[in-house]
């Protein structure tokens, strides 16, 4: 549920090894807390922690940004990847690590272990170049384009035929992948022609029209009339970008999630209400929000937005997509279940949502809602963390 890999950055990940990319700045959150990585590696967490998912040896909960992942080098890391209780970082030389709780497998490190309170590695998993996570699944991609999956699987989720939750990593029977995403309970993967595949629950429409199948246990061919180029999974909302530009979404709509003002939910591909002229970069979303990016850096916002998540202030419960008034161009988003996330072009970065847990980096601590976006106290390119006085 992470930021979108484009097609050709994708493919060009699967010919060239991961080292030979520079460490960049990483955001990402989960359910209820956010990593970030500045520019000279530091790995910072914040939000709930009660499950051991900041990695930081502690199950204290965390209101303002800290050092987290205690036992990862963020130089090595290249992705962190956040589902609702867990978190999956993805280091250099190709190796997976996690931290958090174990209830459904999530560790992959079968017989099962109780909570990861700091990182540890994931067995059997090498050569990986992408990390997704959903509510309790896992997967993992190779840069030969094969795909590992493993966690919950209650609803068919980590695609390996039944609705046992799978303890330890297993490949699925699909090649040439160049994107996997996790939804709440359903995968999507996208390969390199184009061709989308989905399994898991379907009982919102989430993975189109499968007649009266309300779960899907294995891959299979979604019915696309229009090649994809990036993917992205809210909790029973999907999402693609066209090669054409067009956003499209189907899946759940009772927050408007879909972009639309029609229906509950749509088992076929509808187009976001939004202006056709946006240059759109990246896609985004999270439970029942979601959010994208242009090559202008403006960032536009829909769905549920009781918590604030949407940074627009206190507008009804559903809401349209809408633009964002920011004084910079943002270069890098990502959203938890209740909340949203940014960096600005000059690297600092904001939140807003509810702040039960420290989910908004809010320091001292802020339990109520924020509506607008609110500086973290963190900026990624100049590494530092000073004091907001929220």
């Amino acid at each position: 549920m992470q930021r979108l890999i484009g097609l050709c950055l994708a493919a060009l990940m699967m010919l060239m090894p991961l080292s030979a990319f520079a460490h960049e700045a990483v955001l990402s959150a989960g359910g209820s807390f956010c990593f970030t990585i500045d520019e000279d590696g530091v790995i910072w967490g914040w939000g709930d922690n009660t499950k051991g998912q900041l990695g930081n040896g502690t199950k204290k909960r965390a209101f303002y940004a800290q050092q987290a992942a205690i036992t990862l080098d963020g130089n090595d890391v290249v992705a962190i990847d956040c589902g609702n209780e867990n978190a999956l970082f993805l280091l250099s030389d190709g190796t997976v690590w996690t931290c958090g709780p174990n209830n459904y497998g999530q560790q992959g490190n079968s017989p099962a272990t109780g909570y990861n309170y700091e990182p540890v590695q994931i067995p059997g998993l090498e050569d990986i170049v992408q990390i997704s996570s959903g509510w309790g699944h896992c997967m993992a991609r190779k840069s030969d384009g094969t795909v590992y999956g493993w966690g919950r699987n209650t609803g068919g989720q980590v695609g390996v035929g039944t609705k046992k939750n799978v303890q330890a990593p297993e490949k699925l029977p699909l090649s040439g992948i160049v994107d996997i995403e996790c939804g709440g309970k359903y995968t999507l993967a996208l390969d390199a022609d184009g061709v989308l595949w989905g399994w898991g629950e379907n009982d919102q429409g989430q993975l189109l029209d499968t007649g009266k199948a309300q779960a899907v246990l294995e891959p299979r061919k979604l019915d696309i009339s229009f090649p994809v180029r990036e993917i992205a999974c809210g909790g029973s909302t999907a999402y693609a970008l066209s090669g054409e530009g067009t956003v499209w979404a189907w899946g759940r709509n009772d927050f408007w999630q879909l972009g639309i003002k029609q229906g509950n939910m749509s088992k076929v591909p509808v187009t976001i209400d939004i202006p056709e002229d946006l240059q759109i970069r990246d896609i985004y979303a999270y439970n029942t929000h979601a959010a994208l990016i242009t090559e202008s850096g403006d960032y536009w916002t829909w769905g549920m937005t009781r918590c604030g998540q949407l940074g627009n202030g206190k507008h009804p419960s559903k809401s349209l997509p809408t633009l964002c008034e920011l004084e910079q161009p943002v270069t890098l988003a990502s959203m938890g279940s209740s909340g949203s996330y940014i960096m600005l072009e000059d690297g600092t970065v904001w939140a807003n949502g509810y702040g039960e847990v420290g989910q908004t980096g809010a320091y001292p601590r802020k339990t109520g809602y924020v509506y607008y976006w609110k500086w973290t106290g963190l900026n990624l390119l100049d590494s530092t963390w000073t004091d907001p006085k929220n």
